[in-house]
Parts: structure tokens; C-alpha cells; sequence
């Protein structure tokens, strides 16, 4: 049995969240990052009041751990070392990217029509809006063969069991939205025709886009996804506390990613917050 505490804040719809012995609440900030230090603790201590709790019956403390916007992810961050420094408790990081990407599966497993394709090899890519022209984005790979039954139960084992924090550092990457059809688009085959070579024909992998980075697209681009079958844009999400708790769950029952307050850091992979005034006027006459 076990009580934790999730908060994440790493797009404009912020959130936190209880997840009491497997049974999650969630509640939601106004859409502005700006009030999410205003907000985001008074509804928690809502949620904790709700069930008859208080922050001393808390087991861990999760949070979106990004990549995302730099303001919501410090304030998720620094409330979470705060909860798990006072109380003592094991703070547990999760991957924004790992959170779409789990949402996505469940989404997927909830529509028959989707079996066959979960029960061939497949790719999931996930998306987060970067601001200045620019897209987060995570390559996710699974073969049908690491599956004894294709449940929610058993893909959120492999996630956490394959996909941890030193992954996260290599495969999230920033990329232009310019760049973003190819880098989705790019052909396995050959790279895989090499690894199952004893198999005549290799079929292409089916690939599926989850997050948020289809609105971002104009559209000449919008035309060539369309137009390659192997390619499905899933509907726009966002990382949420249903997901980060559910993973988070995980991880304490598994004992692994849990950390002291110290080392509860985000995944923040740019170096620069913003444009200039003339990359601005320069992106503006581009459009």
C-alpha cells in the first residue's frame, strides 16, 4: 500500500495528483504557467483534505520531470525536493516523454482495430512543443516479442524495465519543425532488414506521433504525413498526472528511479529561453 503525491507542470496545463494504492485523483491548474505557484499547492492540499490525508501519510513524491517549459518544470521540481526533503520520502522523476508515451499505449489497447499493428514491431514518437520553431522529441521503439500478452499492465513494465533515466539523456532530442517529417519518416529497413535477415520481407514499422506537435505543423507539411500511410498523429495530449502517477507506481513497486531531494532533477536538454528581436523579425517574414 502506498500514498504518492504527483505534481506536473512542465506544459500550461499544469497539474497535480494523489495516487492512493493505485486509484488516482487528479486536479488541474488555470492554463497559465504563470499561476501554477499560486494554485498548483492550495489544490493539492485540496485533494490530500478529500481523502482524509495529510502530507505525512505520503510514501514518495512524483513529478513531471520534462523536457518542457523551463519556469513550469523548476516549480514541479523544487515542490517536489521540498515534500521529499521535509518529509523524508523518496522523490521519483518521470519523463515527460515517457508519460505521452504510455498514455498513447493505453489510448491504442482501447481500439480493437489497433491489435494488429500492436502485435507487429512498432515505433512511438513523442512530441512536445519547444517554442522558438522547435519540437522535444523521443523515438520509442517495441518488438512484439518482448510481450507475453499486450496489456497496459505488462507495456508499463517495459517501459520501466528499458526506457530509464541514462536513455532519456541520449534518445531526447530538439529538433526544427522543419526537420521533423524527415526525422519520423527516416526508413528502419535497411537497418533492419540486417537484423532480421533471415525473413524474406521485413514490414516497415507502423509509427505513431502523440503529443503535441501536430498543431505546430503548416501546411505543406501536414500534406506530406498525410500522405504516408506507414505515419498515425494520435490526438493532441499532454503530460498528465494520471500517467506520471501510473508510472511513478511502477517505479516504487519495482524500488528503482527513486531519489533523495538532492537528486530530483529535471531532463532540460536547451541552452537558450528565447529568441532574439531579429531571429523574431526573421521567423516572421519566413512564415
Amino acid at each position: 500500500m502506498s500514498n504518492i503525491a504527483i505534481f506536473e507542470t512542465t506544459t500550461e496545463l499544469g497539474g497535480c495528483g494523489l495516487n492512493i494504492n493505485g486509484n488516482i485523483l487528479e486536479a488541474f491548474c488555470s492554463p497559465s504557467m504563470q499561476k501554477h505557484s499560486q494554485t498548483l499547492l492550495p489544490l493539492f492540499d485540496n485533494l490530500l483534505q478529500s481523502q482524509n490525508l495529510s502530507p505525512k501519510d505520503l510514501q514518495a513524491v512524483a513529478f513531471g520531470a520534462g523536457p518542457g517549459a523551463f519556469s513550469g518544470l523548476r516549480f514541479s521540481v523544487a515542490t517536489a525536493q521540498a515534500f521529499a526533503l521535509a518529509l523524508n520520502i523518496p522523490a521519483i522523476p518521470v519523463s515527460s516523454a515517457l508519460a505521452l508515451v504510455f498514455w498513447a499505449i493505453k489510448y491504442l489497447l482501447k481500439n480493437p482495430e489497433n491489435q494488429d499493428n500492436l502485435s507487429q514491431n512498432f515505433q512511438i514518437f513523442s512530441t512536445l512543443d519547444a517554442r522558438m520553431n522547435e519540437i522535444y522529441i523521443a523515438k520509442f521503439e517495441f518488438e512484439n516479442s518482448e510481450f507475453k500478452d499486450f496489456s497496459a499492465k505488462n507495456f508499463l513494465q517495459n517501459l520501466v524495465e528499458n526506457f530509464d533515466n541514462s536513455w532519456f539523456a541520449k534518445n531526447i532530442q530538439l529538433i526544427k519543425i522543419s526537420d521533423f517529417y524527415d526525422f519520423v519518416s527516416q526508413d528502419d529497413t535497411e537497418n533492419n532488414a540486417k537484423k532480421y535477415k533471415k525473413y524474406k520481407k521485413y514490414k516497415k514499422y507502423k509509427k505513431y506521433i502523440v503529443g503535441n506537435a501536430e498543431k505546430l505543423l503548416d501546411a505543406t507539411q501536414k500534406a506530406k504525413f498525410a500522405e504516408n500511410s506507414q505515419i498515425q498523429f494520435l490526438p493532441e495530449i499532454v503530460p498528465k498526472p494520471q500517467e506520471v502517477g501510473e508510472i511513478a507506481a511502477e517505479y516504487f513497486s519495482q524500488n528503482k528511479n527513486l531519489q533523495n531531494a538532492a537528486n530530483a532533477l529535471p531532463i532540460y536538454i536547451r541552452n537558450k529561453v528565447a529568441e532574439t528581436t531579429a531571429e523574431r523579425e526573421k521567423n516572421k517574414t519566413q512564415k
